[in-house]
């Protein structure tokens, strides 16, 4: 008599899903706990174990709809294969991880600005914070106040204040009540004015 993970192993071959969903039910957490032990060493800030078995999983079940495993008949085969493809998941990540383009490896993630006795689940929230600063803020406005003095007329401060909230030329020259291409002109002489 065939036990269920066989019987199962036989059914995903027919591409039957019920059964996949049976084998993933049976083996994805041994992936999970295998990948975790293999990655203790690992900096783990852009996968962790569950990305490791769910890819590892998805290379599986594409691997037998592929016909590419040809010696898959019980439980002791699968666990086989599952191994090798989360094994070298890891170490195919590992490779991008300390690829040359990507740091060799020395790339710090947010806890470079953890601080002491501040929640860890923060990250770059507590050096970013969520509103500028006052003197940021000030130093905008008054930036921004000065751009706006060197331009000729209120329609010009008009016409540059819209643009910078994200009206196209259209729409600027239907509230100013004038051709588009007016708005164009006058667009490009603010570029000119602000450039010099």
């Amino acid at each position: 008599m065939q036990d269920d993970i066989t019987l199962w192993l036989q059914e995903v071959k027919r591409g039957e899903a019920r059964s996949q969903q049976e084998l993933w039910n049976a083996y994805f957490q041994k992936l999970v706990s295998l990948a975790r032990a293999k990655l203790r060493s690992a900096k783990k800030r852009d996968y962790d174990e569950e990305d490791i078995a769910l890819s590892a999983f998805n290379s599986f079940f594409r691997a037998v709809d592929d016909q590419r495993l040809p010696k898959l008949d019980d439980r002791h085969d699968l666990w086989k294969v599952l191994v090798t493809i989360t094994v070298r998941k890891i170490l195919d990540q590992r490779k991008r991880d300390f690829a040359l383009k990507r740091g060799e490896g020395q790339v710090r993630g947010e806890s470079v600005f953890q601080q002491p006795g501040l929640d860890e689940a923060l990250g770059m929230a507590q050096v970013l914070g969520a509103e500028p600063t006052p003197e940021l803020a000030a130093t905008v406005t008054e930036e921004f106040n000065e751009l706006m003095q060197q331009l000729p007329d209120q329609t010009y401060r008009r016409i540059a204040q819209l643009k910078m909230e994200g009206y196209t030329n259209l729409e600027i020259s239907r509230q100013l009540g004038c051709v588009e291409r007016t708005v164009e002109r006058k667009l490009k002489l603010i570029r000119n004015v602000w450039d010099s």
